[in-house]
C-alpha cells in the first residue's frame, strides 16, 4: 500500500512538472501569429512592378529588407527607413494598405 501511494505521488509528482517546463500562453483574442502566418516569403525580383515603383516613389531613401505575399496577392513590405525597422502592406497594384485593409 505504501508503495501505490509513493507511486501515485511519483505519477503526480511528474505530471506537474511536464506542465511546468510547458510555457502557458494567454491570447488576447488577435491572431497576429495566424495572420503572419498567411505571408510567405518571396525575392525582391518576384514584386510586381506596380508595387517595386510605389516603393521606390513612396520610399526612396529605404531599403527594401523582406517581402513576403499571401494568397490574396497582397504583400508585406519589411523596410528599413533611417535605420528604423517598419513594416507597411500593399496591393498587387501598387496601392498602399491600411492594417483594416490588410486584415479584409
Amino acid at each position: 500500500m505504501k508503495n501505490l501511494a509513493i507511486a501515485a505521488a511519483f505519477v503526480v509528482g511528474a505530471s506537474f512538472a511536464s506542465f511546468a517546463s510547458t510555457p502557458i500562453i494567454f491570447h488576447d483574442g488577435i491572431m497576429e501569429t495566424v495572420l503572419q502566418d498567411e505571408y510567405k516569403e518571396v525575392a525582391a525580383s518576384e514584386l510586381p512592378q506596380a508595387v517595386v515603383n510605389s516603393f521606390a516613389k513612396d520610399f526612396p531613401d529605404a531599403k527594401l529588407i523582406k517581402a513576403h505575399t499571401n494568397e490574396e496577392g497582397k504583400y508585406k513590405l519589411e523596410i528599413a527607413v533611417e535605420g528604423e525597422a517598419k513594416t507597411v502592406y500593399c496591393s498587387a497594384e501598387g496601392e498602399w494598405l491600411t492594417e483594416e485593409d490588410n486584415e479584409e
